[in-house]
């Protein structure tokens, strides 16, 4: 019977403190809350092992929406200075350059395989021309936008 009567209290004192420790809240669990001073400025996010996939591409004004059934990716390394991906038919490859927003994405290397859809060729060859003249990016919500030396944007989403 004392075996028991020692468990039992045990048992109780163990889940007063759980139920403690589960009913306290944080202001940090606040979402209304702004972030603190300390996080770094959108500029300097770093890029090191990101994916992101293309949202929607071209002129900010009449965004081109991707393709169905086709998927363009980018992915950054540990160092953030090579991106790759694939580019909806073909993987690549390129050398990448950062200063806070500035960016450039330059000699890119891909395979030279082709799409019997005619418009994910396309896709590919103009998301290629907008990547090689990448200008600045900017970080949103779940969101990397590269902005173009045209003035045309690579609108991407998180992987």
């Amino acid at each position: 019977m004392r075996k028991f009567l020692a468990l039992a209290i045990s048992a109780a004192a163990i889940l007063a403190i759980l139920a403690t420790a589960c009913g306290e809240t944080k202001a940090s669990d606040d979402t209304t809350s702004t972030p603190p001073a300390s996080m770094p400025a959108l500029s300097t996010q770093s890029l090191a092992n990101t994916s992101w996939v293309l949202a929607s591409y071209g002129d900010p004004v009449n965004l081109k929406s991707m393709v169905a059934g086709s998927k363009i990716t980018l992915a950054f390394n540990a160092a953030s200075d090579h991106a790759s991906g694939n580019g909806g038919v073909n993987g690549y490859g390129g050398d990448v350059k950062r200063t806070d927003n500035q960016i450039s994405i330059t000699g890119i290397i891909h395979t030279e395989m082709a799409s019997t859809n005619q418009a994910i060729n396309d896709q590919e060859n103009a998301y290629f021309q907008l990547l090689q003249a990448s200008q600045n990016l900017e970080f949103g919500i779940d969101s990397l936008v590269i902005h173009c030396q045209s003035g045309q944007v690579l609108n991407f989403s998180p992987a």
